[in-house]
Order: structure tokens, then C-alpha cells, then sequence
């Protein structure tokens, strides 16, 4: 991975993502931090796309086969109808990118798990075990909680419409592709 691309991506996050949820400033990453938290081995990569980029782990989970788990999904628009838009056809791309069977995402933003196209009974049945089987560090130590919801200590200002998820909590989901 070129330093070109993460220095474009560090911007692009620090730009779009959000604003932490008590400070109100935004949140940023260094390239070498994205590099270091979301390239972190041989299985991950970055999708990038002209309205936003994902980080990505692959892993092979039997019997669901190979899944595609999204570490960071950043839509270049603040408008939150065009971030549905733009994150399900960068979902998309990547799906078929990746060759996958499965997306798996955390996130707090309510377009992110629609761009997935969360499965209900998909992430009931998996959700804890491919938590614990991802590999991805940020994730190593969290709990499947109620409502497909992880406490992952991210405490980032959300949407006016994400009412129902506690403060430092993300929703889990996981779709077929």
C-alpha cells in the first residue's frame, strides 16, 4: 500500500467520518495509524472508490466460507441520503472485489448496515463466533451484547436517528452476498 492512498484515505476519514461525541471535534487518523489498525497483515486491503474507501480483512469461516469484514467505511459526502447511496455501491464493488461469500461490518452508522444489508437470523447465528474468529484486534475483546450491538468504547457523536444504541456501542451486521 502506497502512502499516497493512505494519506488521501487519513484525509478523507478526518474529513467525513464524524466528530467525537463529547469534544465535538473531529475524528482523525495519521496514515500511519490507518496502516497500523487496519492493514495490520497479509489479509487486509483497501477499496477505494471516487465517493469513499473501505479497509477490509479477509478470512475463511467454515461452513459460512470466505468473509469479507469491513473495518472502516468512509462515504466523501456529509449528506446522509447520499452516504446510503454511496456505501452500498462501494459495498458492492467490494463484494465482488473480494470474491466473498459473507460482509461483516461494526459500525454506528445506520447506512453502513444497510449497505451491508443486515441478516437478522445471519447474525444471531455468527455474529459471536466470527467476532471472536476475525482476527481483527480492535475487535478481539468485545461481547455480543442484545440487538446485534458490541461495545466497542467508540464514542462518536451519531446520526439524530440512532436512538437505541448506548453510548461507546456499535451494531453488529452480517449479510450474504
Amino acid at each position: 500500500m502506497d502512502d499516497k492512498a493512505l494519506i488521501t484515505c487519513a484525509t478523507m476519514f478526518s474529513t467525513y467520518y464524524g466528530t467525537w461525541q463529547h469534544s465535538g471535534k473531529p475524528v482523525t487518523l495519521s496514515p500511519a495509524r490507518l496502516r497500523r489498525d487496519f492493514l495490520f497483515d497479509d489479509s487486509c486491503g483497501l477499496l477505494m472508490h471516487e465517493h469513499g474507501h473501505a479497509f477490509y480483512k479477509l478470512f475463511d469461516y467454515e461452513p459460512l466460507g470466505k468473509i469479507c469484514w469491513v473495518t472502516q467505511l468512509v462515504c466523501y459526502t456529509k449528506d446522509e441520503k447520499e452516504k446510503v447511496i454511496y456505501a452500498k455501491n462501494l459495498i458492492s464493488k467490494l463484494s465482488s472485489f473480494c470474491k466473498c461469500n459473507n460482509v461483516a461490518i461494526v459500525s454506528s452508522y445506520p447506512y453502513a448496515i444497510n449497505a451491508v444489508g443486515y441478516d437478522p437470523n445471519l447474525t444471531t447465528t455468527w455474529a459471536s463466533a466470527l467476532l471472536k474468529a476475525c482476527g481483527i484486534p480492535y475487535l478481539q475483546d468485545v461481547q455480543l451484547e442484545p440487538n446485534h450491538q458490541v461495545n466497542t468504547k467508540f464514542f462518536i457523536q451519531r446520526p439524530d436517528s440512532v436512538t437505541d444504541l448506548p453510548d461507546g456501542y456499535e451494531y453488529i451486521a452480517l449479510n450474504k452476498v
